[in-house]
């Protein structure tokens, strides 16, 4: 992928070291707990967690590493068609996603703002996070049930990412922040989307109308599932 070979060397070149861990082959949930039991054992400072199509904007690694966050998440569009920033309520185990009005109102904004849990698509987790909580840190048992409002019903999940973040929240009292810069995920309109590919067109971010882009995506979703 040409944004992470970018990005991996745009960090070397301020100083950070950086590697990277493509996993194949390997259930999603153990191999980011083999990625975070790596990170304790060969003493890494953080991990984020990069899905392979979504694409976030180049540089955005090291803004994240300057808030010095325990955890700090990327919005991105899920296929599900609501964004990957949730906000969680613990009586009725309702999760109700970003609003997009509100991502465009801040986009491009400096300053990181408070969540409950994301998608673990684009997230940068602080190690001292898997030092103190027990491990399995993503193998998630099923206990408990969460419910996700999308834009024109709820569904009821088994989350993995969800539980992660609300162990963080119960365990050591701390919230991840996310920052109003938005990624964009390939599987949108099925192109590449990466700003260092010079045969792409590229989407701008502050142009893009995220309200219609996420019906067209849940539409999708739903004729390939044959249930419309």
């Amino acid at each position: 992928m040409n944004w992470l070979s970018n990005e991996v060397g745009l960090l070397r070149s301020s100083g950070v070291t950086a590697n990277v861990f493509l996993m194949r082959d390997v259930p999603l949930e153990r191999a980011r707990d083999i990625i975070a039991e790596t990170a304790i054992r060969d003493n890494w400072d953080y991990v984020f967690f990069i899905d392979s199509d979504v694409i976030p904007n180049p540089g955005i690694t090291y803004q994240l590493l300057m808030y010095r966050a325990p955890a700090m998440c990327i919005p991105y569009p899920l296929k599900i068609g609501v964004l990957s920033v949730y906000f969680f309520d613990e009586t009725t185990k309702m999760i109700t996603p970003l609003d997009p009005a509100m991502l465009k109102q801040n986009m491009y904004s400096p300053i990181p703002l408070p969540t409950d849990a994301c998608a673990l698509g684009a997230v940068l987790i602080d190690t001292y996070v898997f030092k103190r909580l027990k491990p399995p840190w993503f193998r998630f048992s099923g206990e408990e049930v969460v419910q996700i409002r999308t834009l024109d019903k709820v569904r009821v999940e088994y989350n993995e990412d969800v539980y992660f973040f609300l162990r963080m929240k119960r365990e050591l009292g701390v919230k991840p922040l996310y920052v109003p810069i938005p990624a964009l995920h390939e599987l949108i309109t099925g192109m590449s989307l990466d700003p260092y590919d010079p045969t792409r067109t590229i989407i701008p971010m502050e142009r893009m109308d995220f309200v219609p882009l996420l019906q067209q995506m849940r539409q999708q979703q739903q004729k390939e599932q044959g249930s419309i």
